[in-house]
């Protein structure tokens, strides 16, 4: 069932089953994700660099984990004893108690430092949280599918509010945020300026103190 779903999915939406005569169908999106050669000739070659590719985004990112850690409030991601961490993106957690100042300014802060430092043209590769709580998602909060949220077969109730989920809302709105600093093509010089960047932020965190006191008073 779960394999037949797959393919419902790759190809289309239904053209595997036709000859099955499968009837329960009428609930699936359908697109072609299946892969032409050049790409796959491609990524047969690009492949063959993931081995050092991994091991200097594990140098970096212990290098960075081993200075930033060290932050009062930031704590740098844990990797168990035979595990290995390959750093899609490196994750901390924020701690405001002992900071004093909310994760969001103190990573606005940082882009301010790093204006250049971007992902996809125009996201900043250093951001606050990643992504939402599926259930904070649009498509559940405005129920914008018919079938799914309003299935005749289905006669209980499903609230996703907010709050459902509270350490996974609180990691998302408030402790984690993330960064790429640690990519492969980074320099010990690089690397370095990343550092004094979160040094600097931190140096003057009294001025952030200040700014979000202000902030709240205008609001």
């Amino acid at each position: 069932m779960i394999a037949e779903k797959i393919q419902l999915i790759r190809n289309h939406g239904g053209a595997v089953v036709e000859g099955k005569k499968t009837k329960d169908i009428w609930n699936t999106f359908g697109f072609n994700y299946r892969m032409p050669e050049i790409e796959a000739a491609i990524g047969i070659e690009q492949l063959k660099k993931l081995p050092d590719l991994i091991e200097r985004r594990i140098e970096n990112a212990n290098y960075l984990s081993g200075i930033i850690g060290k932050l009062p409030g930031i704590t740098p991601p844990v990797v168990k004893d035979g595990c290995k961490h390959v750093y899609y993106q490196q994750t901390f957690k924020f701690n405001k108690e002992i900071t004093g100042i909310h994760r969001n300014t103190f990573v606005d802060a940082l882009k301010a430092e790093l204006p250049t430092m971007v992902l996809r043209e125009s996201t900043p590769i250093i951001g606050s949280g990643f992504a939402p709580p599926l259930y904070l998602q649009p498509i559940y909060q405005q129920r914008l599918h018919k079938c799914s949220f309003n299935c005749p077969r289905y006669d209980g109730t499903v609230s996703y509010e907010r709050g459902l989920c509270p350490v996974t809302e609180r990691m998302f709105f408030e402790e984690v945020f993330t960064h790429e600093f640690m990519r492969p093509s980074f320099s010990k010089t690089d690397l370095e300026d990343v550092v004094n960047a979160y040094h600097k932020v931190y140096e003057n965190i009294n001025e952030l103190k200040e700014y979000e006191m202000k902030k709240s008073v205008t609001v």
